[in-house]
């Protein structure tokens, strides 16, 4: 039972992070927007938040992918509009778009 809640908390403590970081993110652009992949993202996170909380941030841009779904509503509560879409091209690689209300 102790492993469940630690894993839990740990769930909790990573998704509070990945909205701290996107929160921060959107603050210090000028134009309150941010469009990338996952994997820019993720990088992008590293590059705002302290050293010693990245250590708890998810690790690889499918679990980012996830853990940005769970966070869809509190983001929107909080007036980020945030979209999942995949370029025109014959590559199909899939963005997200983050824009503060």
């Amino acid at each position: 039972m102790a492993l469940n809640s630690k894993k839990s908390d740990e769930l909790v403590d990573s998704n509070n992070l990945v909205l701290e970081g996107v929160l921060t993110l959107l603050k210090n652009n000028n134009e309150h927007k941010w469009t990338g992949t996952m994997t820019e993202l993720g990088d992008s996170l590293y590059s705002v938040l302290d050293k010693r909380k990245t250590l708890a941030l998810p690790k690889s841009p499918s679990y980012l992918r996830v853990t940005m779904n769970k966070l869809v509503n509190r983001l929107r509560a909080r007036g980020i509009v945030i979209k999942f879409g995949r370029t025109p091209d014959s590559h199909r690689t899939r963005f997200v778009t983050l824009r503060q209300n």
